[in-house]
């Protein structure tokens, strides 16, 4: 699975919850994935449902990504969804989704720097769209 509550998950409601791959549902219907670079407890408050916090301090490395939505078919209906789901109503699982498969796969690259360069060339005369001097 991709996350498994600890013990004692549910007695004061919170929702504990352990591993590197976290599946994350928000009132809007959208879907995010959260990748841990290293094993992390979460806690979820039941009641309120809008704050996610680490049991302890983390130094690793945590990767937010939406997971893009699906193109499922619904009773004949072209649907597009990101929404978990099982497979009953005609709704395909998350399992399926190919952008689900390539983020999981690509879960240990992250960025961590970058640049962006370019060079523009100065010509003494204008040119045309194709390129040729204009004379």
């Amino acid at each position: 699975g991709v996350c498994t509550p600890s013990d004692g998950s549910g007695d004061d409601g919170t929702a504990r919850l352990h591993g590197v791959q976290f599946l994350i549902q928000t009132q809007e219907d959208m879907t995010w994935i959260l990748f841990s670079s290293d094993l992390i407890e979460l806690n979820f408050d039941t009641r309120i449902r809008t704050e996610i916090v680490a049991s302890q301090k983390f130094t690793g490395v945590l990767r937010l990504a939406l997971i893009p939505p699906t193109n499922d078919y619904d009773g004949g209906t072209r649907k597009r969804s990101n929404k978990p789901s099982s497979t009953g109503g005609g709704l395909l699982p998350l399992s399926v989704s190919s952008g689900l498969k390539r983020l999981v796969y690509h879960a240990g690259v992250y960025p961590v720097g970058g640049s962006v360069s370019w060079d523009f060339k100065s010509s003494s005369q204008p040119t045309n769209a194709a390129g040729n001097a204009i004379k």
